[in-house]
């Protein structure tokens, strides 16, 4: 019977090791991002043809790019989450048996994946939103390129 409930607690630990794996490289993802962007706005600022267009269309130039941004941002912003270091849980179960215990860690891991979860679902919403606008910008910004080289 303890042979089970290990699998369960091995399980549980890996599929939380998974998605923590998983917000590191959102993390990474999200800075490359911004870096992008920052490129974008950069080089509109070299382009002649970005100061002929009318102040409307140098706003939405802009603009897709620093909300772009500010969405990455926000998908930077849970760094960190509740989890409580390996001290505490070893003093909370060292009292119990083996199987209750493994239950227990089981347990605790599959809360904290459902905690990671919902706060991953979150990043992942702001990450689709800045990298639809990175693409809207470079699209726009090729554009706006290759108005300037063929005029």
């Amino acid at each position: 019977m303890t042979s089970t409930y290990l699998v369960m607690l091995d399980e549980a630990r890996q599929n939380f090791l998974q998605l923590e794996n998983l917000f590191s490289a959102l993390d990474t993802k999200a800075s490359i991002l911004i870096a992008i962007n920052a490129i974008i706005l950069t080089s509109l600022t070299i382009i002649p043809e970005f100061n002929k267009q009318s102040h409307y269309i140098q706003f939405f130039l802009v603009s897709l790019p620093v909300i772009s941004i500010a969405y990455a941002i926000l998908c930077l912003r849970p760094r960190t989450w509740d989890r409580p270091c390996s001290e505490k849980i070893v003093s909370k179960y060292i009292d119990l048996e083996l199987d209750p215990t493994v239950v227990e860690l089981a347990k605790t891991y599959a809360k904290w994946e459902s905690d990671l979860l919902i706060i991953y679902i979150e990043k992942l919403f702001c990450f689709k939103n800045s990298f639809k606008l990175v693409i809207l910008s470079t699209v726009l910004w090729v554009v706006l390129l290759f108005i300037f080289l063929f005029s």
